[in-house]
């Protein structure tokens, strides 16, 4: 849960989502602004040598007499900020199951690993042990030592695979929350 908050609050594609929808607010708000007139104010300061010295102000005011160029402004700025609010929550919940996913995914092979380390290769290094033992006295042949062997070896290779796709998972999931775990 934790994870997942942070992910809405800091996670790449929800913030790239966010201030798509604070830019689409922005341009409705530009589009309204197009009904307002617009004001102009002018000021000047001459030096004339017949005159002497002048000075002017100039106040101007433009209404605009068509409205439906800015109405249609308006409504394609209303519509893109509802295209971006949907994909902030597409991406919300994109995100939200994208953390749930890796998580998952990251825990059934912090899992395995542990199961490999705590289990499967002590037994198998004792069962090489025994394999060694046997040979040694003559009770067992090389091919079960040999296979012994290979047992463990095979079963180091796939811990370390695991190891791998849980730092690999971890990544992901670093990924999706925007920062380091």
């Amino acid at each position: 849960e934790d994870l997942e908050a942070q992910a809405l609050s800091s996670g790449p594609e929800v913030r790239g989502a966010n201030l798509a929808f604070d830019r689409a607010g922005d341009s409705l708000a530009l589009a309204r602004s197009e009904f307002l007139p617009d004001l102009m104010f002018q000021y000047r300061r001459r030096s004339d040598p017949m005159r002497g010295r002048t000075h002017d102000a100039v106040l101007g005011l433009s209404l605009p007499l068509w409205f439906w160029k800015p109405a249609a402004m308006v409504r394609e700025a209303r519509i893109e900020r509802e295209m971006a609010q949907a994909e902030l929550q597409a991406a919300r919940v994109a995100t939200r199951a994208d953390v749930k996913a890796a998580w998952s995914k990251a825990q059934a092979s912090r899992r395995l690993i542990e199961a490999y380390r705590t289990t499967l290769l002590p037994q198998a290094e004792s069962s090489l042990k025994v394999a060694e033992a046997g040979y040694q006295a003559d009770k067992t042949g090389f091919l079960d030592l040999l296979d012994a062997q290979r047992s463990l070896l095979s079963f180091k290779l796939e811990y370390y695979q695991y190891i791998t796709e849980y730092e690999a998972r971890a990544a992901e999931l670093e990924r999706v929350v925007g920062w380091g775990l």
